[in-house]
């Protein structure tokens, strides 16, 4: 993003005592005009950007666009077990587009990141693709053990991990019919 421009000079601060609150203030005022000037620089170029390809509902992270794909994320926690695990994406396509979903390439090569850090290594997305103004829904396939054991104030419990809200699942590609 290009800087803003100056509107006028800035004249150089006389750091007496008696000036001291009044420098301040403006350069309290030249700091709220930059801020101004950059956020409607922001909604000129929101106003340019094309129409999504999909709708979101509410609560859903918001696909990332890299260049015509767009890196979806865990809509909720998803707590992990063996086998396939279908998960609804909050994403809709609309008329018109059609879809494809790949994996991430950190996740097909380190595995599907979920709480702590821990990495599922033999787990991953499974491609699937997206019909013309068909909800989006990922499927997980789960090929780790995903039991722990935690310490708790009241002994030892197990439990499935869990992939948390937010976490980068796969790529949807959309075409344009």
């Amino acid at each position: 993003m290009a800087r803003p421009k100056k509107n006028g000079v800035e004249q150089p601060l006389k750091l007496d005592g008696n000036n001291m609150p009044m420098e301040n203030k403006n350069a309290q005022q030249s700091q709220e005009n930059t801020a101004q000037q950059q956020s409607e620089e922001q909604v000129e170029e929101n106003e340019e950007e094309y129409e999504l390809p999909f709708e979101i509902e509410d609560g859903v992270p918001s696909p990332i666009d890299d260049n015509g794909s767009f890196i979806i994320y865990a809509p909720t926690d998803i707590e992990t077990r063996k086998g396939r695990i279908p998960v609804k994406m909050g994403i809709t396509l609309k008329e018109g587009y059609r879809g494809l979903i790949v994996p991430i390439e950190a996740n097909a090569l380190y595995g599907i990141p979920t709480e702590s850090d821990y990495r599922l290594q033999h787990s991953d997305v499974i491609s699937t693709q997206v019909g013309e103004e068909k909800k989006v829904m990922l499927v997980l396939s789960i090929n780790d053990e995903t039991m722990i054991q935690e310490q708790t104030n009241f002994g030892s419990r197990s439990r499935n991990l869990i992939i948390p809200k937010g976490a980068p699942l796969a790529i949807l590609m959309i075409f344009k019919l």
